[in-house]
């Protein structure tokens, strides 16, 4: 029988694999980057919380073929402090099988001791699931923008999506990409430019209402 439940070390090749297929779109193994990355991001998070944790959906046989990702974040209002959790990276494998593991990841989800539950970057599927399960859609905060830093790179991997055969372009992307960047670099040098710098808290902190408001 299936089953979902929080997400283990052990299953992280495996959330891994499904993350290689169903949102890179990419065949073969994934590689282990991957798998360290999405291990400190869900697992070894500073603000990791068992409670609200991501969460695997899995077979009968135990495959699993499913998984919701979830971070917690601590938030106050009026100088009380809540729980409040993100949710995303919803995916499932042969959604046919079980129609409803999408929406039993998202359920559980939300029936978490959390005060607040938030998500993004959701497409029409998932939004469809949020809408069923009374989630609220915030307009407002529902736009996206784009900057192409590498034009030729995402061209190939554009075309690529769709005819597979020009990823063989890849190779020749970078150079090109190289040469642009440069001639780039040039030109705002020309106009005064940008420079960027690291920054500390203190300095991330007094910036962050500025450009929100």
């Amino acid at each position: 029988m299936s089953e979902i439940r929080p997400l283990g070390a052990a299953d992280i090749p495996s959330v891994a694999s499904l993350f290689q297929r169903i949102f890179m779109r990419r065949s073969g193994a994934a590689p282990e980057t991957l798998g360290a990355y999405l291990k400190s991001l869900f697992l070894d998070h500073p603000d990791y919380d068992p409670n609200i944790a991501s969460q695997v959906y899995a077979r009968g046989d135990g495959t699993v073929a499913g998984f919701i990702g979830v971070l917690p974040l601590p938030l106050s209002f009026e100088g009380t402090t809540r729980r409040g959790a993100v949710c995303g990276s919803l995916m499932v494998d042969g959604h046919a099988d079980d129609p409803t593991a999408g929406a039993r990841l998202i359920r559980t989800f939300l029936s978490g001791p959390q005060d607040v539950s938030l998500s993004e970057t959701a497409n029409e599927t998932s939004e469809a699931m949020w809408r069923k399960l009374r989630g609220t859609i915030l307009p407002a905060y529902s736009l996206e923008w784009v900057r192409v830093f590498r034009p030729a790179g995402f061209l190939v991997e554009g075309l690529a999506h769709k005819l597979a055969p020009a990823r063989v372009l890849a190779p020749l992307a970078a150079p090109v990409d190289h040469i642009v960047q440069r001639c780039t670099r040039q030109a705002e040098a020309g106009r005064g430019g940008f420079v960027d710098a690291d920054i500390d808290d203190a300095g991330l902190l007094e910036l962050v209402p500025r450009f929100a408001s």
